[in-house]
């Protein structure tokens, strides 16, 4: 329970823009998590981890943070964090102006939304998708 709270800290740090508190609340989540052995829960912190380097400019290691995330969250069939990191490395390919790689993992989130009737928005996704795709209209 702990970890949640930890994790839901670190949501609230991120929106506020202190990343420095958004990361520590971040590692402690993961931590927490950790030693109960919820790997359910765990594969969250890595798209955590990747919108708190994006927020920071690391773009690199953003992408690495959300390509790990994507490999556990298919490994737990945990199609939330499937979509979350998957739009993550979909920002970074834009952000790189790899626009044929953004292209396609944004059409993997459109797939998987389809056909994943999810319960909650996942981190305003619609307004994500539609973002990406003013932005490549415009970077042709």
């Amino acid at each position: 329970m702990i970890a949640g709270i930890r994790y839901g800290q670190s949501e609230a740090y991120l929106l506020l823009g202190d990343l420095k508190q958004a990361e520590k609340a971040t590692a402690e989540s993961q931590s927490l998590f950790e030693q109960v052995g919820d790997k359910s829960r765990a594969v969250k912190i890595f798209a955590q981890l990747g919108k708190i380097r994006e927020k920071e400019g690391r773009l690199m290691e953003a992408k690495d943070a959300y390509r790990q995330g994507l490999e556990q969250s298919r490994a737990l069939d945990r199609k939330d964090e499937v979509l979350r990191n998957s739009l993550g490395l979909a920002r970074i390919a834009q952000a790189e102006n790899q626009w044929s790689v953004a292209k396609k993992f944004l059409a993997s989130v459109k797939a998987l939304q389809k056909t994943t009737p999810l319960v909650f928005e996942v981190d305003g996704l619609e307004k994500q998708i539609s973002e990406i795709e003013r932005r490549q209209l415009r970077g042709r």
